[in-house]
């Protein structure tokens, strides 16, 4: 157990974007939230809403783009557009690399600061064991070598 809390939200996973919607669906007994409209950037079939909630399907062009990044745009729907059940559909993504991992943690934090809910659906193996190795590396490492480890860390995908 960590000495201090995660900085992160945890993820929840899903095989198919069913479950997951239905999963974080809101309570069909709570006061709905209202929402601002989403930016213009924000259109399907990357971005769609669904009784509450948001899914995410970023395509294999976007999170290879330098600007702007997929995770500066997610943070931004979270944090100026109130959005806090989110979805994250990986399915049509090839193997990718840090830049993206990276994006993936600014999401969680996010999530986590304004007490929301994420699931991540679509996704293999790989990416689950990786994020949870990167996950588990920065919340138990020393700050010392968190800081070392963050900019020597390199991978080969």
């Amino acid at each position: 157990m960590p000495k201090n809390p995660s900085p992160f939200a945890k993820i929840e996973i899903f095989t198919n974007t069913d479950e997951a919607v239905d999963a974080l669906r809101p309570d069909p007994n709570e006061h709905p939230k209202r929402f601002l409209p989403l930016p213009t950037w924000a259109t399907p079939p990357e971005v769609i809403e669904a009784d509450g909630v948001t899914l995410l399907r970023p395509n294999d062009a976007s999170i290879r783009e330098i600007e702007p990044r997929v995770g500066s745009l997610y943070r931004e729907l979270i944090s100026q557009y109130g959005r806090d059940r989110l979805v994250l559909d990986f399915s049509d993504l090839r193997p990718f690399s840090h830049p993206f991992h990276d994006d993936m943690f600014a999401v969680l934090a996010a999530v986590k600061e304004v007490n929301g809910r994420i699931a991540i659906c679509g996704s293999q193996d790989w990416y689950i064991n990786r994020l949870s190795a990167y996950r588990v590396e920065y919340e138990f490492l020393p700050k010392q070598r968190k800081r070392w480890w963050f900019f020597s860390r390199r991978t080969n995908d």
